[in-house]
């Protein structure tokens, strides 16, 4: 059995944001949203920062996949789990 790593926290405010390292969020009900992303090394159970027009937010990597051979392209659904301070 392969050891489970630690969750990982990446920072896509707007502040960190690039041509290679940017989100498209689209709210769901619940909490929940769906988050078209660039970067690479996102994984289920990591965290995401980000602060849209308001407050950093953190949000919980519920299910990802990454699009064929674009290792840096990916969706993702996450969950709301607190406003960050800054």
């Amino acid at each position: 059995m392969s050891p489970v790593s630690e969750p990982q926290i990446h920072d896509y405010t707007s502040s960190t944001r690039a041509i290679d390292h940017d989100t498209i969020f689209t709210p769901m009900t619940g909490g929940m949203a769906m988050v078209g992303g660039w970067g690479a090394g996102v994984r289920q159970g990591d965290f995401l920062l980000l602060d849209g027009s308001g407050p950093t937010v953190r949000y919980r990597v519920e299910e990802i996949r990454y699009d064929g051979d674009l290792m840096c392209s990916w969706h993702a659904v996450v969950s709301e789990l607190s406003e960050v301070a800054r």
